[in-house]
């Protein structure tokens, strides 16, 4: 039993380090993980400023559940925040689905660029019909600043925050979940009078 109490809490820290370290290793723009755009979206201009703060809040909701609850509340409350991360993972896949596009670069590969949800008015002018893909390749977009000409910056930075919001909600939500399931393995904490109401 105590064997598998501590492989569980090895694997407990293992995932929440993982989950706050993501961020911080797509910022460092190292070339393997450049290529992987689920695990840090692509924010633009704000790619590598919004990293560690998204990782601090994060690793603190993996700490919370550890310092508030009693056993049965972890329990329940990870349960509860599976729920929420199941949501956030479809907002989240939504939103990328949807927002971020990969451009075939000569060279280089394909990079992974946010789009806006609104398009320039030479762009509906010039490529009314056309799909993101088609507007991209039309619109010779080949880096962060060539994005403008096909969709408006306010929307682009929109999207960038629609995805940050929604990256971070659920990699918290399930490093919260991962610690409040590890905290309901734990010893048992004493109940204050107010976990009995």
């Amino acid at each position: 039993m105590k064997y598998r109490q501590f492989f569980a809490r090895i694997l407990s820290i293992a995932v929440r380090v993982s989950l706050v370290a993501l961020p911080l290793v797509r910022a460092t723009k190292a070339e393997a993980v450049e290529k992987l755009p689920l695990v840090w979206p692509p924010l633009g201009g704000f790619e590598t400023y919004a990293a560690v703060p998204a990782a601090a809040i994060i690793g603190a909701f993996g700490v919370i559940p550890a310092m508030l609850m009693t056993k049965k509340r972890a329990r329940f409350q990870g349960y509860l925040t599976l729920a929420c991360a199941l949501i956030c993972l479809f907002v989240y896949s939504f939103f990328f689905i949807t927002l971020v596009q990969g451009v075939a670069i000569p060279g280089d590969g394909t990079r992974y660029f946010t789009i806006g949800t609104v398009r320039t008015a030479a762009a509906m002018r010039e490529f009314p019909h056309a799909t993101n893909e088609q507007l991209i390749e039309a619109a010779g977009v080949r880096g962060e600043g060539d994005l403008e000409r096909a969709w408006t910056a306010t929307s682009i930075k929109l999207a960038e925050l629609e995805l940050l919001v929604s990256y971070v909600c659920l990699m918290a939500s399930v490093n919260y979940a991962v610690g409040a399931f590890a905290r309901a393995t734990k010893g048992a904490k004493e109940a204050t009078p107010l976990d009995t109401e």
